[in-house]
C-alpha cells in the first residue's frame, strides 16, 4: 500500500470516524509527515516574515519549529494509545 493512502486510511477510518474494526496494530511511520509539516511551516513563516519587513501587519507565533514537532508528537501519541 502506498504511504499516503496508508496514512489517510488511518486518519479517516480510525482516528476521524472511530471505526474500531479498522486495524491499526501497525501505524504508518509518521516521521515523513511530521518533517513535511515542519518544512512547510518554516517556508510559510519565511514568506510571512518577508511581508512583515514590507510593512504588512502579520502576527506570527513565537513557537519554534522544534516546539511544534514536540506538540505534534505528543498529540499523536495521545490519540494512538
Amino acid at each position: 500500500m502506498d504511504y499516503h493512502k496508508e496514512l489517510t486510511d488511518v486518519r479517516n477510518k480510525r482516528l476521524a470516524h472511530f471505526n474500531i474494526y479498522y486495524d491499526i496494530s501497525e501505524l504508518p511511520n509518521i516521521t515523513w509527515a511530521l518533517q513535511s509539516a515542519y518544512l512547510y511551516r518554516e517556508w510559510l513563516i519565511a514568506i510571512l516574515q518577508t511581508y512583515q519587513t514590507l510593512g504588512v501587519q502579520i502576527k506570527l507565533s513565537d513557537t519554534t519549529g522544534k516546539e511544534v514537532l514536540e506538540i505534534f508528537e505528543s498529540q499523536i501519541a495521545e490519540i494512538c494509545k
